[in-house]
């Protein structure tokens, strides 16, 4: 059961994104540890020994850890099969009650890591190198990282909530939200890729669209110049 559900136009969501769920560790919301940037979210825990990670909040790009964030961690590393490729991956350290974040179930909660110098070009702006003005440096949560879940995004007041029990009806907290079904690659009876999305009408027009919290514009110097913009990264919106 898959929903989209708006609580105003763009600005508020809830995303119901189920699949086999392998554990039934929550039965209520929990609050993530999140934090916006001109609506890119960035989701920033705190480890049981103190080490505060960060990651930026993707659904539909690729998951990732970067080694550098498993050197100075200390995670160790292992070789595994990865929807279908063989990748070296680590498990995230275990988190503060209070800071959490779940790890994925559908990687038996293993990220892949991915050497910085891998880092596409517009995770670079987004994330920076060396000083960065936003979070996220860690790594991506993306689609593997979301899938199997129940999740509720609300950009208007800025927060981010989980629960990975597995209703069979949206939550009561849902209940005066309206409803759009979301839809997911499939072949048969399996899920090919965790990437949402849904049809949106316009001008008569029907287009299919992916569900993508981290869209974004990267602007060159001359677009920076003649927007008169701060920095090069541009929020696309949903």
């Amino acid at each position: 059961m898959i929903f989209l559900k708006f609580l105003s136009p763009v600005i508020a969501l809830t995303v119901l994104i189920h699949g086999p769920l392998r554990s039934q560790d929550m039965q209520h919301y929990i609050r993530l540890p999140a934090t916006f940037h001109d609506a890119l979210i960035f989701l920033e825990p705190v480890s049981e020994e103190g080490d505060t990670l960060s990651f930026f909040v993707d659904t539909a790009s690729g998951t990732r850890l970067y080694e550098s964030s498993v050197n100075r961690l200390g995670l160790t590393t292992t070789s595994a099969i990865i929807q279908g490729q063989q990748q070296t991956a680590a498990f995230l350290p275990p988190f503060d009650t209070t800071n959490y974040i779940p790890l994925p179930l559908v990687t038996d909660g293993l990220l892949p890591v991915r050497d910085d110098d891998r880092m596409p070009s517009h995770h670079e702006v987004i994330m920076g190198r060396g000083d960065s003005p936003l979070p996220g440096r860690d790594g991506v949560l993306g689609s593997t990282w979301f899938a199997s879940r129940c999740w509720r995004i609300n950009f208007r007041e800025e927060s981010m909530f989980v629960i990975s029990s597995d209703p069979k009806e949206p939550p009561e907290e849902m209940d005066s939200e309206t409803a759009l079904p979301l839809a997911f690659f499939e072949e048969g009876d399996r899920r090919q890729y965790h990437f949402a999305h849904l049809n949106v009408v316009i001008a008569g027009d029907t287009l299919p669209m992916v569900l993508k919290t981290g869209s974004n514009i990267i602007l060159s110097d001359e677009a920076q110049d003649a927007l008169n913009h701060p920095d090069p990264l541009l929020p696309a919106g949903l």
